[in-house]
Formats: C-alpha cells, structure tokens, sequence
C-alpha cells in the first residue's frame, strides 16, 4: 500500500510517500527513505516511533489539517493535506468555495453529490454544507460563517456551473 501526502513544517513543503509491505513501513520525503515503525496507545494520543533504529515517545494531536507533535517536549506543527487536497487547495478552493456575502458557490463546475443542511438551519462556520464532485474528485464546499441557512438553490444530482450560488446563509 501506497499513499501520498503534502506537509509543510517551518519549511517548504514537500511529498511525502508513505509505503507499507511485509518487510515494514518506510517514508519517503524527496530522495531520502526511511524505515519506522509506530506503536500507538488505542484510545490516547501517545505513540511510539521509531525511525532508522532511534526511538521517539510522542503525543500527537490534530486540529483540522495541521498535527501538532510534541517529541521530548518539543512541539512540531505539520499541516498535511492527502495529494487530493493539495489539488484542490491549488486550485484555491480548499478552505470551501468562493464567498459574497456569504453566500457558497460553485468553484468549478461539477455535480452536486449531498446537501448536508435544510433551510432554517444554524451552522458553524467551517460546517460542511454542500458535497460537490467535480474532475472525479468529491469537495465539501463550508459555511464560510456562522448563521442561518437562508436559501437552497440546488438539489441533489443538480449539475452546476462555476459560481453558480448553491446555498445562501445569513
């Protein structure tokens, strides 16, 4: 099994291509591999690494797309997106769709797949609203703020053009 990742640290950020066989579980940043292998407590945040024959007890914790790593107290802020995201957040819609007073369009054209909300309903900002397929990738457009979903314009299965109004919250 074969899975490809985007993180960014302190630095630029770079692929990183995480490989699992028989022989073991080996990363692969740019040229370099690493072989590790990971130990984690079910039900906490702990886990045990260990990388190229050294041993690093962790605590890990996710907020959105970034993990937070402590590692003998020194705490690492990684935002790590899979290669999917990476594209959609290239083509500058992975924070949720393009927003006019607060309203959620379309960001490329696609097919309305799940409406997650009813009309009358309070949402949160950054609460999933709308499942868009678009260049055979799902995308969960956002409430861009907190509010009252006003308006629905689109059904489930309605094809959609570029910023074409989907939902309106107020």
């Amino acid at each position: 099994m074969s899975q490809r990742f985007w993180v960014k640290g302190a630095g630029e950020g770079e692929y990183i291509e995480y490989l699992e066989s028989r022989e073991g579980i080996r990363i692969r940043i740019g040229d370099r591999e690493i072989g590790v292998d990971l130990a984690i407590r079910p039900g906490s945040s702990f886990l045990h690494l260990l990388a190229n024959g050294r041993s690093y007890p962790c605590t890990f914790r996710e907020e959105g797309n970034v993990v937070v790593l402590n590692v003998r107290g020194r705490e690492f802020r990684f935002d790590v997106l899979s290669e999917r995201r990476k594209r959609i957040r290239d083509l500058g819609i992975a924070a949720g769709s393009p927003v006019v007073n607060k309203e959620i369009t379309a960001p490329i054209p696609g097919l309305v797949v799940e409406i997650e909300v009813r009309v009358g309903q309070a949402v949160s900002e950054g609460q999933g609203v709308v499942i868009m397929e678009a260049m055979k990738m799902e995308n969960e457009l956002k409430a861009p703020a907190s509010g009252v979903v006003r308006e629905i314009k689109v059904a489930k299965g309605t094809p959609v053009q570029q910023g074409q109004v989907l939902v309106t919250i107020e």
